[in-house]
């Protein structure tokens, strides 16, 4: 589940930005579209290659182009199409979404925060904006309190959401709020019950408040789901209780 947000709604929102008639038009829809990442990419060049297209329109297609080649794995690529977008235009929310989730990927916290809150500023009311700052805060263990704040927010704005509960059981295990970290995570899970970050997680946050029991079932769970789930939780600096007590702990391959 774990992450980007929102990507068939951010298409169809830019799919409805772009105007013209005719082929034009069908080269817009062509390159908001997700199901053919080819096409996508070829009408997004299209149109930027288009000298009568407005600042605007050429601005969404490299977003769509950049969405394209972050799906193949190209990230410097789409990092250079979401800042060419956020130059045509700096209103442009969703380039700086974007723009940041390729920073987190990259490991850079601060230029995926300041996208995040850029994003965030032009569109407070955005939920998804929201929990990524939120998440990304919250994996690098930084301003825990505004990460909180962050995932409540998110929360105010689309109740019940399981990914943004996950991220918040998170930031309050970070915390130490051990209780209130199992109830996010009960949340998040009785929406997504097989959601093995979500599952090992409240495992983890079980296991420091002693209830080791039900924390081995979580573990064993999320476990069997994803294998590798307790390498990302060491990424994240969350292991060394696992070492004595379950006997998890990262793959040696």
């Amino acid at each position: 589940m774990r992450r980007p947000a929102l990507a068939a709604a951010t298409s169809l929102l830019l799919l409805l930005s772009a105007t013209g008639q005719g082929a034009s038009r069908d080269r817009h829809a062509d390159c908001a579209q997700d199901d053919d990442l080819d096409l996508s990419i070829a009408s997004c060049t299209s149109i930027l290659n288009n000298a009568n297209e407005n600042a605007r329109d050429r601005a969404v297609a490299y977003v769509n182009r950049g969405l394209a080649w972050h799906e193949r794995h190209m990230r410097i690529r789409a990092l250079a199409d979401y800042s060419e977008a956020v130059g045509l235009d700096p209103t442009l929310a969703v380039a700086y979404h974007r723009r940041g989730q390729v920073w987190s990927k990259e490991g850079d916290v601060d230029r995926a925060v300041a996208d995040y809150t850029q994003a965030i500023l032009i569109e407070p009311n955005n939920a998804a904006y929201h929990n990524e700052r939120c998440w990304a805060l919250a994996i690098a263990d930084r301003d825990l309190e505004l990460a909180l704040a962050d995932c409540t927010e998110s929360l105010r704005l689309e109740p019940n959401d399981a990914n943004t509960l996950d991220s918040r059981g998170f930031v309050y295990l970070r915390l130490g709020r051990l209780a209130e970290s199992v109830g996010d995570y009960d949340a998040a899970l009785k929406i997504n019950p097989d959601e093995a970050q979500s599952l090992f997680g409240r495992g983890i946050a079980k296991l420091r408040r002693g209830d080791t029991a039900s924390a081995g079932a979580d573990l064993a769970a999320a476990k069997a789901i994803k294998p590798r789930i307790a390498d990302k939780f060491f990424r994240y600096g969350i292991y060394s209780t696992l070492i004595t007590t379950t006997g998890s702990g990262p793959s040696k391959d």
